[in-house]
């Protein structure tokens, strides 16, 4: 006559059979499965053959449906034949330790995780950092995670990992899976089964992002399941975070294009509407050798105008930094030059433009782009100047480097909108320009290695300077920090 059979079914196997084996004596025969469906084939047959089994201990038993009683570990202690029940006793408060040591630890990973996937916006990185932690909750389960959105670089379908082997679902099936619980998913539950694979879904609310796929195998635990459903979440946050993080910039985006547009339209507008009536002028009236050149010196001028927005334009298409053509020049004769240009063009507009030279050596910078930083803010200065005043153009020796500044005594800057005085398409208190000038001259001096500072009292006047660096090899905040020590 066969003994009778204790049966020994998962996480519990190892700590059980080490245990009970060696003191079960003779009176009881112990088998041990690490999966309901191979203790299942085994008691079937050996029931069919008329072997008695006492039951089965495991430590989860809802979903397991087995032919025999199965006894929670929880309950094993109580339930176990009585010569064992004091070692079954012990063995389950070790374990039931053992299982809230792993468990806590499982739940500080996912919360590691969390975190990491918040302070993520790769998307692939994202679907690879779920699949890892969905193998460790699944212990060892093959885990697929697929996304319902598209790679906004390379507009293809994602998933994790990128290259499936033989036991994953196979592209169409992919597409096929996500199109049937997109249709339907306010009728999907948080997990459902279909065929051999386990699906969880990724949603942030009512919005589908993806599913979580595990292949089935034996009856998945409702606490492991459940942590699959709280990572889930964690991903789909992330996810939808990325999400609104590409709608604001692509709403930032279209919101520029549109600023810049109609910038441009109207500022195009108006050089365009003085051609227009210079040209007439030119054609139909009868004028005198002098008035004649006047016209045409405005068409110039504004012909010179819209060139000079073109520049500011395709200075800004550009973005990153350039090769510089470099030479050594003498500030004193370039401002001088600067400021002759200056009195020509605001002549009428009673503007006096002084010159102050504290420096009489050379700096090596790209003339030509210097020239149109100081010229921007030059001319920014006069326009805050609408009925007169004084323009300073100065030169200056601060430490190991060359501060250029331009002063005026205009309007000045209001204190909430100085923040935004190198943004792009920004302009105030002028009708004229497209609002690149200022950024267009902090590009330029931060290319050369220098910085640009600017200071302005509302009802004052405003100082830009520019503090660059002598030697060309020299850091910009080298120059600065030098400057503002000579300044104190």
């Amino acid at each position: 006559m066969s003994k009778p059979t204790i049966i020994c079914i998962g996480d519990a196997r190892r700590e059980l059979e080490a245990v009970l084996r060696p003191q079960l004596d003779d009176a009881y025969a112990l088998e041990c499965f690490d999966s309901v469906d191979e203790a299942r084939a085994w008691i079937e047959q050996a029931l069919e053959s008329g072997a008695e089994i006492v039951g089965a201990l495991m430590e989860d038993s809802r979903g397991a449906e087995l032919p025999v009683k199965v006894h929670p570990l929880p309950e094993a202690g109580d339930r176990a034949p009585e010569t064992l029940r004091p070692m079954v006793r012990d063995i389950l408060k070790r374990f039931e330790l053992d299982g809230l040591r792993a468990r806590n630890q499982l739940l500080e990973s996912l919360s590691d995780v969390g975190v990491a996937l918040a302070g993520s916006f790769d998307i692939q990185a994202i679907l690879r950092k779920t699949r890892e932690a969905a193998e460790q909750l699944a212990k060892g389960r093959t885990v697929e995670v697929l996304y319902k959105g598209c790679d906004t670089i390379n507009s293809r379908a994602l998933w994790h990992p990128e290259q499936p082997d033989p036991d994953h679902m196979g592209r169409d099936e992919r597409r096929a899976m996500l199109a049937r619980v997109s249709k339907d998913y306010d009728e999907v539950p948080t997990a459902f089964e279909h065929g051999c694979r386990l699906f969880l879904p990724i949603a942030y609310q009512s919005e589908l992002l993806g599913l979580l796929v595990l292949r089935r195998g034996d009856s998945f635990s409702p606490e492991g399941q459940k942590l699959l459903s709280i990572l889930c979440l964690q991903t789909a946050t992330a996810l939808r975070n990325i999400h609104l993080t590409q709608e604001r910039i692509q709403f930032e985006r279209l919101s520029a294009v549109g600023r810049m547009i109609g910038s441009i339209v109207h500022d195009f507008r108006s050089p365009l509407t003085a051609l227009r009536g210079y040209a007439g002028m030119l054609t139909n009236l009868d004028l005198n050798k002098r008035e004649r050149g006047d016209y045409g010196q405005s068409v110039i001028e504004e012909c010179d105008r819209l060139n000079q927005m073109v520049d500011e334009l395709l200075e800004f298409t550009r973005g990153n930094h350039f090769d510089l053509s470099r030479e050594w020049v003498r500030p004193a004769p370039y401002l001088g030059a600067l400021a002759a240009r200056l009195r020509a063009q605001f002549r009428e507009r009673h503007i006096r433009v002084e010159l102050e030279l504290g420096y009489s050596g050379e700096i090596f910078v790209d003339k030509k782009r210097l020239d149109r930083a100081l010229w921007n803010v030059a001319i920014n200065a006069c326009q805050a100047m609408s009925d007169g005043g004084q323009l300073i153009l100065r030169s200056e020796c601060f430490g190991n480097g060359v501060c250029l500044s331009v002063e005026d005594d205009g309007s000045g800057i209001p204190e909430e909108v100085k923040h935004r005085i190198f943004e792009p398409f920004f302009s105030y208190g002028k009708s004229e320009g497209i609002g690149l000038g200022m950024l267009i001259a902090q590009k330029a001096v931060e290319d050369h290695g220098g910085e640009i500072t600017v200071e302005s009292e509302e009802g004052v006047g405003t100082q830009v300077r520019f503090y660059l660096p002598v030697d060309a090899s020299k850091q910009p905040t080298a120059v600065a920090a030098s400057a503002k020590a000579s300044a104190n």
